[in-house]
């Protein structure tokens, strides 16, 4: 089941109970945390690596160049997919 859905300009994310990250959208920054930079866009949500299966999102932000999400300890994953 979605838990959380985000939409920002040119990308989206989406989190499920399963403690999946799912992104999507324009990814020629690497704002969307994909395994690669790519100038073409990203239709179809793909799967984004979290640094471990514990990891709780709670919140999710995004702004042109960047997304990012908060954990369930609080801390701030600073989880800039970017390049610049």
């Amino acid at each position: 089941m979605i838990v959380s859905v985000l939409l920002f300009a040119f990308l989206g994310a989406i989190y499920a109970d399963t403690g999946e990250l799912y992104s999507f959208g324009c990814n020629d920054e690497g704002q969307l945390g994909c395994d690669s930079v790519s100038e073409e866009r990203i239709d179809v949500p793909t799967k984004i690596t979290l640094p471990t299966e514990e990891t709780c999102i709670r919140m999710l932000s995004a702004g042109v160049y960047h997304s990012a999400y908060l954990t369930g300890q609080f801390s701030c994953c600073f989880a800039i997919f970017s390049a610049i």
